[in-house]
């Protein structure tokens, strides 16, 4: 597996509003149990009822029982979920990333297909019109870190794994739940920052990172696509 590669984030919001604070350094995180209960009625695919499984069994992988009693595995109609509540408890803030290397494809052929890779896909649009691009992934990393120590906040970013419905996700450690979805929103191809409160409350969090407007600004999805051009370096000539 090739390194993976950062080259920058966007952060898509539904208003333009959002995305002022946000440049001005507020991340608004809502609980894991916002987007569980969100999907019911959601269009914008922000929503997802299977947020923060520790496990998804596929009915062949597993064996029931009940005081002695055993569920042959032909009965059961459809895979078990296993979640945590403390899970659904956890803040999340959600960013687009464009990426190659990890799981994504790292090699390519022509400067068209690099470009193609970092591109945002127009599935993506669905989640609002007012966007904005992080430049600088490294230093953003650092100051959302920055500002989470200060507030004695245990947090973690990684890259989201999507994973096959089909296919069964093993019994993982309470800290990697948040960091897996289905693949049918592998196309949001997110980075994650989680924070574990470590309480029971279903309720939003706001970190302050302070101003982040000379790593970033808005733009239009359709916009930064046009922009994205990969070209070699021109050599620097010495004149002798």
């Amino acid at each position: 597996m090739d390194k993976l590669t950062i080259y920058f984030f966007v952060k898509t919001f539904e208003n333009a509003s959002y995305a002022s604070q946000f440049l001005s350094g507020l991340l608004y995180m809502n609980t894991l149990d916002y987007f569980v209960k969100l999907e019911a009625n959601d269009s914008t695919d922000r929503g997802d009822r299977h947020e923060g499984l520790n496990a998804w069994l596929q009915p062949k992988d597993i064996e029931i029982e009940i005081s002695g009693f055993q569920i042959p595995s032909a009965d059961l109609a459809a895979p078990v979920s296993i979640r945590s509540n403390h899970q659904l408890s956890k803040n999340i803030f959600c960013l687009h990333a464009s990426y190659v290397g990890g799981k994504a494809r790292s090699k390519f052929h022509t400067n068209e297909e690099f470009e193609n890779q970092l591109k945002i896909p127009e599935k993506n649009v669905s989640l609002g019109m007012q966007s904005i691009v992080i430049t600088n992934v490294e230093e953003f990393i650092f100051r959302v870190k920055k500002a989470a120590a200060l507030m004695n906040d245990s947090l973690v970013g990684r890259i989201v794994n999507y994973y096959d419905p089909d296919t069964s996700l093993d019994v993982i450690a309470e800290e990697d739940a948040p960091f897996n979805k289905q693949i049918r929103f592998e196309h949001q191809r997110e980075y994650r920052l989680v924070i574990d409160r470590e309480n029971q409350e279903m309720m939003a969090y706001q970190l302050n990172v302070g101003s982040l407007r000379d790593i970033a600004h808005e733009i239009s999805i359709k916009e930064l696509n046009e922009s994205i051009k990969i070209a070699p370096i021109e050599p620097v000539k010495v004149s002798s």
